[in-house]
């Protein structure tokens, strides 16, 4: 919360990438970019809720494993 307005963390996940294909789902030192991200977000003090926007079934199931609310795009 900040000024006691709740904060929402969107972080919005394509499945698609033209520079580096996949690169949401890459693992560096066991973890993917997406979940580095979630846990980056989730360890921040005022952030009260996080929202994963995405096209990809396999980042909404991660988002959903980790706590966060994943809301699939079509």
């Amino acid at each position: 919360m900040v000024r006691d307005q709740k904060v929402n963390a969107i972080i919005p996940v394509r499945q698609g990438s033209k520079g580096v294909p996949g690169k949401n789902l890459l693992k560096i030192q066991g973890l993917t970019l997406l979940e580095r991200t979630i846990r980056m977000a989730q360890e921040c003090k005022s952030v009260d809720q996080i929202v994963v926007s995405t096209d990809s079934l396999e980042c909404a199931e991660i988002a959903e494993r980790l706590g966060s609310c994943p809301k699939k795009c079509a």
